[in-house]
């Protein structure tokens, strides 16, 4: 049987040094760190969860909760978690929390009888101070918490800043009347502290897109359209803005499934993107590339969201008794032109 020893002896350094490394701590060196991965999976090395829970009093299991897993953004974020947690040595719980404020409550206070070690959580319904409420001194890493009360590390998505790439990407293609698709009922009552934190985050990305459109000088010919960050919505609106005779000749779109739905009601209607109108989406998921046209997006790091999230959470489990201020992180973005606003032979 292959031991941390071994392993060790393999990347040239000691056990200690290995035994961290694969721990994820940031006291070893990077490069240090890849070398020790790579010399345990050469020798296909696995870490004897039951040996480790006796000596730490932790079981290596994490959970993480998310809405769904049939909407892209949360199935990429969860793939893209469970390979990191697992490239360290630890074992990761996937719960779905189906927008559901009872199922949020119940996956929070039986953590303890899962054998979770700490929860990496999107919270859709309820609010920050429910969510501590509940974990009471449990670890937990948050996604897109843009809260102002400082009670968790976050990893969050750069909705501000990538909206601005967005917009200013379809002004450079020549856009003069933009529209913003997925604007919120109410979006006000995100301000209120019951909110969840998903319209906080969603908040969020409107705010930015207001004052992009103000700071470009386009806010007199633009305008937000309420619809739900779906493909379905997506679709629908299309429809309805067919229908009001296409008032815009740029759509910035606050996620891609959103932004495929439009492509699709488009088509339908027999619009041309982007010759009628270009379209940009937001986050990057796969069927962004094989959709017709190709979309235009602000695609974010979800595996840096991952490194991130696996981070703040050891620093908790391994220091917890150490004092800690919460840490925010927001992740990196970079704009990905396609057809929706290039077209085919500009890309």
């Amino acid at each position: 049987m292959v031991t941390l020893k071994d392993v060790a002896t393999l990347a040239g350094v000691s056990p200690t040094t290995a035994s961290a490394a694969l721990r994820g701590l940031d006291v070893v060196k990077p490069e240090t760190t890849a070398k020790v991965r790579q010399a345990a999976s050469d020798l296909n090395y696995r870490v004897n969860a039951s040996a480790k829970m006796l000596r730490s009093g932790q079981t290596g299991i994490f959970t993480l909760a998310v809405p769904e897993l049939t909407t892209p953004f949360y199935a990429t974020l969860a793939d893209c978690m469970s390979e990191e947690v697992e490239s360290h040595g630890y074992r990761l719980i996937i719960r779905k929390t189906r927008f559901s404020a009872q199922t949020e409550r119940r996956v929070l206070s039986e953590l303890s009888t899962t054998f979770s070690d700490g929860i990496f959580i999107i919270v859709t319904q309820l609010s920050i101070q429910q969510v501590k409420d509940l974990l009471g001194q449990r670890p937990a890493v948050l996604f897109e918490d843009f809260s102002m009360d400082g009670l968790f590390d976050s990893v969050n998505t750069p909705g501000a800043d990538g909206i601005i790439t967005a917009i200013s990407h379809l002004k450079d293609c020549g856009r003069t009347a933009i529209g913003v698709i997925g604007g919120l009922p109410d979006s006000e009552l995100a301000l209120q502290p019951g909110a969840g934190l998903t319209a906080r985050a969603r908040l969020d990305r409107l705010n930015a897109a207001k004052r992009a459109l103000r700071a470009m000088e386009l806010d007199d010919h633009a305008g937000f359209m309420q619809a739900d960050w779906s493909v379905d919505g997506g679709v629908a609106a299309a429809h309805k803005l067919v229908e009001q005779g296409l008032p815009y000749d740029g759509l910035c779109c606050m996620n891609d499934d959103l932004a495929l739905g439009l492509l699709r009601g488009f088509h339908e209607c027999g619009v041309a993107v982007p010759d009628q109108v270009a379209v940009i989406g937001f986050d990057g998921i796969p069927q962004g590339s094989w959709s017709v046209p190709t979309l235009s997006t602000i695609a974010v790091d979800f595996d840096g969201a991952a490194r991130s999230a696996l981070q703040l959470m050891l620093r908790h489990c391994n220091n917890p008794d150490a004092p800690a201020f919460c840490q925010r992180v927001t992740i990196g973005h970079r704009l990905i032109p396609r057809e929706s606003t290039v077209g085919a032979y500009r890309q």
